[in-house]
């Protein structure tokens, strides 16, 4: 499993608000809001790996697990 989310970015920074917005949107209104602000799929890390949580293990130690 990873450790991610949906993302939208206006400019230099992560845009929560504008993801919210297009939740409530349908048909061509959706369409238009997710060319202005199209969704990006970020992936931070792994959670667990062979049955094991990588929680326990500090955030700089978690790529390792790779």
């Amino acid at each position: 499993m990873f450790d991610s989310e949906l993302v939208v970015w206006e400019e230099i920074r992560l845009a929560f608000e504008r993801l919210t917005k297009r939740l409530h949107r349908r048909s061509a209104a959706a369409q238009r809001a997710a060319a202005v602000w199209p969704a990006h799929y970020a992936v931070f890390g792994l959670l667990p790996l062979d049955g094991r949580s990588l929680l326990e293990h500090p955030y700089v130690e978690r790529p390792c697990a790779l």
